[in-house]
């Protein structure tokens, strides 16, 4: 079965500006990527599979999930130790991790000769760096989201033995349920990845 897309072109707004020409095509094959390559490295396969299992093939929350997945998904509000906590949910994880994938290949399209870069008279294109610097800030915002939703699941860890069990860890500090989180400023989820799932880097 396909994996459904779970976030739409609406959700980008007020947050990463779409070009009106994009073609659905190209959104759909870039937001796929961030869903099964990013945020799949982030859950680990064990919860990343569960958590797309409650959704319906036209991205929509089916409605017998549980009820901390969709807050997982759509964001939430909750309260520690009296002190109120915002989730801010998935989607703006997908936004972004969508948005750097885009800005990397923005500009630029495969024809039957080569790989070549869009450009006409009234434009010039932008610069490799320039646009990674972009993807990269947008990475990061991605990550800084995934650490709260992160903090979500920590605080309702028993509503999420997926994500707990998949780590196998045996941090005596947290009894084997909390996997290392990362600082946020260098974007190496991939580091993340490694430690989450107790593998030594070489």
């Amino acid at each position: 079965m396909a994996t459904p897309l779970l976030i739409f072109k609406k959700d980008f707004v007020g947050r990463i500006e779409l070009p009106n020409n994009l073609a659905i095509e190209k959104y759909s094959q870039h937001l796929l990527h961030a869903q099964d390559f990013d945020l799949c490295k982030l859950m680990g396969d064990k919860f990343y599979f569960y958590f797309i299992s409650n959704f319906e093939a036209n991205g929509a929350v089916k409605e017998d999930a549980p009820g901390q997945i969709k807050n997982l998904f759509n964001g939430s509000s909750y309260t520690v130790d009296e002190i109120p906590y915002q989730n801010p949910g998935i989607k703006p994880v997908l936004v972004y991790f969508t948005g750097s994938r885009l800005i990397k290949g923005i500009g630029e399209h495969i024809t039957p000769n080569s790989f070549a870069q869009k450009i006409n008279e009234f434009s010039e294109p932008v610069s490799n760096s320039s646009k990674a610097f972009k993807a990269n800030e947008y990475e990061n915002q991605a990550i800084a989201y995934w650490n709260k939703c992160l903090l979500f699941m920590r605080n309702n860890a028993d509503d999420f033995p997926q994500f707990y069990d998949v780590c196998g860890c045996d941090d005596k500090r947290s009894n084997g349920k909390r996997p290392t989180m990362i600082a946020v400023g260098g974007c190496d989820y991939d580091n993340y990845y490694y430690r989450r799932n107790g593998i030594r880097r070489r």
